[in-house]
């Protein structure tokens, strides 16, 4: 039987990933979000060339409001485990995780002290 692997994050609630789409590759921390129901977001200020996204997704924020954001599908890298074709949009001014990519981890909320995310 092979045994868990585990990775923990000393920032809480932040987790290090990383993630790349088609054209571009990011390492970040971003903050776990069990409110998102997404995958991650990036901020624009993270992608320094310049270029966008051709696709474009409507997303509701929290005031019920709709704007529309570009977005790509992407891989992404949490320690040794990859999940494929999650959405990432890019808008905001912070990284976040969300549950489109937690919901595949045992993520333990340690006391407000660190985040153990079982791979």
């Amino acid at each position: 039987m092979a045994k868990n692997k585990f990775v923990t994050s000393l920032r809480f609630p932040y987790l290090s990933i990383k993630v790349s789409t088609n054209r571009k590759y990011f390492e970040f921390e971003a903050l776990l979000d069990t409110g998102y129901d997404g995958g991650v977001v990036v901020p624009p200020k993270l992608i320094t060339n310049g270029e966008v996204s051709g696709w474009v997704v409507n997303c509701k924020l929290a005031d019920n409001s709709i704007v529309q954001v570009p977005a790509y599908l992407g891989l992404v890298r949490l320690g040794n485990k990859k999940l494929n074709n999650i959405t990432v949009l890019i808008m905001g001014d912070e990284p976040i995780i969300g549950r489109e990519v937690i919901k595949y981890f045992r993520i333990i909320l340690d006391y407000g002290q660190k985040v153990v995310v079982e791979i």
